[in-house]
């Protein structure tokens, strides 16, 4: 159950956002590859993130694995409310996250000022990949909120919770990247400051 899981996750990274991220190139929202600037800003297309490219792909991935092992593994103690309230709670993130990071591509104050695979001009729309990217991120946020508020205070295996901890972690380091140096999330700090100088 562990390889299956990974590697459909993998699967849904890479090519996933590849071919979400063609159909926007082909639909004309997006430039294609190889822009690096785009109507007066940077352009990301997907893979210019750590998080995307190496946290989910490769750490998220992992994460999934471990994740939906100790899920079967405890299948008779997870309850429909259980599910509901988690994918109630992924929802309040996904909606939190997708709200604020519109208003911060549509408003223009990021530390570096850029359109990308998700959202872009010229007001911070969503693309085709930003709506299938909308979609993996409810998931991931059901899987991790699920996992930590619940699987971890279960008695599952001590090799499972290590792996969900330590790819959680590892994940957290490539988000703490794109944090630092692409101004994920966070006020002016790095460019900015070297901009501004």
């Amino acid at each position: 159950m562990f390889s299956v899981a990974a590697l459909a996750s993998a699967f849904l990274v890479y090519p996933g956002f590849e071919f979400f991220q063609f159909l926007s190139v082909k639909a004309k929202q997006i430039p294609p590859r190889g822009t690096t600037h785009w109507k007066g800003r940077q352009f990301f297309h997907w893979d210019r993130y750590k998080t995307l490219l190496f946290g989910d792909l490769i750490f998220l991935s992992l994460f999934n694995g471990f994740a939906v092992s100790a899920l079967v593994f405890l299948w008779n103690a997870i309850t429909p409310g259980y599910v509901a309230f988690f994918a109630f709670i992924a929802a309040v993130i996904t909606a939190s996250w997708f709200v604020q990071a519109k208003r911060r591509f549509a408003s223009g104050n990021m530390r570096t000022l850029r359109w990308d695979s998700a959202f872009t001009a010229p007001d911070g729309r969503s693309t085709i990949c930003g709506i299938y990217h909308l979609v993996y991120f409810f998931v991931e946020a059901f899987l991790i909120s699920f996992s930590v508020m619940f699987l971890m205070w279960m008695p599952v295996d001590w090799f499972l919770k290590f792996g969900m901890a330590g790819a959680l972690f590892a994940y957290v380091i490539a988000l703490w990247h794109d944090v630092h140096n692409v101004g994920m999330f966070l006020g002016p700090i790095g460019d900015s400051q070297k901009n501004s100088s």
